[in-house]
């Protein structure tokens, strides 16, 4: 008898409406708005991960931020308010992000508004790099 597969799919696959932010490249000073996903009162079993996806790079004094925001249906009625800031970069001499550097991990609260949303803002003006922000599931 041939022996069967063991192991998991990875908990980190992902298909276009998992992303909040796919090959989004750096705001020209600016602020992106992401889609609304629904993954807030799902009990802890998502995350919502940053991920540089080509080199970022971030000049001299210039910043990016990246906040989490929520709203009971999407923004139709209910505007998205912030309840986090998972990551925050002024630098200070340029700084190069590398590819496949993971910025952030945000585990949304029970507590929180169904929709989520990504919103990145950023006084960089040189535009280099993109980012992707997506849904992952975790076995917790």
């Amino acid at each position: 008898m041939a022996d069967l597969a063991t192991g998991t799919i990875s908990d980190e696959l992902r298909a276009d409406p998992d992303y909040f932010l796919k090959g989004e490249t750096v705001p020209n000073n600016t602020t992106v708005n992401s889609n609304g996903i629904p993954c807030g009162k799902t009990q802890n079993a998502l995350d919502i991960v940053c991920v540089v996806a080509s080199a970022l790079t971030v000049a001299d004094t210039k910043a990016i931020t990246f906040n989490v925001q929520t709203s009971s249906d999407d923004g139709d009625s209910d505007a998205y308010a912030t309840v986090a800031t998972p990551y925050t970069l002024t630098s200070s001499g340029g700084d190069v992000l590398a590819a496949g550097t993971e910025l952030f991990r945000y585990v949304p609260s029970t507590e929180e508004e169904l929709y989520h949303r990504v919103q990145w803002v950023s006084t960089e003006t040189g535009e280099s790099g993109t980012v992707d922000v997506y849904v992952a599931y975790q076995a917790r």
